[in-house]
């Protein structure tokens, strides 16, 4: 073989040699983008270099210690970009121990005295919530009412689909009918306390 032609391959294998890298570089930078388009997400790897803390020369990292486990939690975030449950454990472990100490507050008690309205304002007060809240019913059930309608007339939706969301709007809307009957009865209910409270 000629120097020319060795000259030739050589120098080629040093352009692949180069190249190799910023091709890898750009393979996972456009995987990532591809994950991120598909999924909404970082990938899980991109997602474990974005959670890692990055640390520079300067400053000065406490010794680790290095556990049997350390290895297989690092591997867990790498795979699949959030800790392990063993590691979620141990982070929401102080959590638990916080909510604990606030159960163990002595709460304040209530009688039923306290909550039992007893003049015809608190009485009056009480059926206008329940008013509102039956319209708010109503309302609720109208809209599903007319989600009914719109899906019965919808011809783009397969008849899987089609059926399941009607079911769903059908059952809301009978739901929320009774929820405001009831929510009617229970007004209906405090407004004549407060005429009976108003008569003693």
């Amino acid at each position: 073989m000629n120097t020319f032609a060795k000259s030739i391959l050589i120098n080629g294998v040093l352009a692949i040699a180069t190249a190799a890298p910023m091709v890898a570089q750009t393979s996972s930078s456009q995987f990532d983008q591809w994950y991120r388009a598909k999924y909404g997400r970082p990938a899980p790897g991109e997602q474990a270099s974005l959670n890692t803390p990055q640390t520079t020369a300067t400053a000065a990292q406490p010794p680790v210690a290095v556990t049997a486990t350390s290895g297989l939690e690092q591997w867990y975030l790498a795979k699949y970009g959030r800790p392990s449950p063993t590691q979620e454990a141990r982070l929401q472990a102080p959590q638990v121990y916080a909510v604990a100490s606030e159960a163990a507050q002595p709460k304040v008690t209530m009688s039923a005295n306290d909550l039992t309205p007893r003049t015809p304002a608190e009485h009056e007060q009480i059926a206008q919530s329940y008013r509102d809240q039956a319209r708010d019913y109503l309302a609720q059930a109208k809209e599903h009412d007319a989600m009914v309608v719109a899906f019965k007339a919808n011809l783009n939706i397969n008849a899987k689909n089609q059926a399941a969301t009607i079911g769903h709007c059908e059952y809301y809307a009978a739901k929320f009918q009774k929820l405001a009957a009831r929510s009617q009865e229970l007004a209906q209910l405090h407004e004549q306390m407060a005429k009976e409270a108003g008569r003693n």
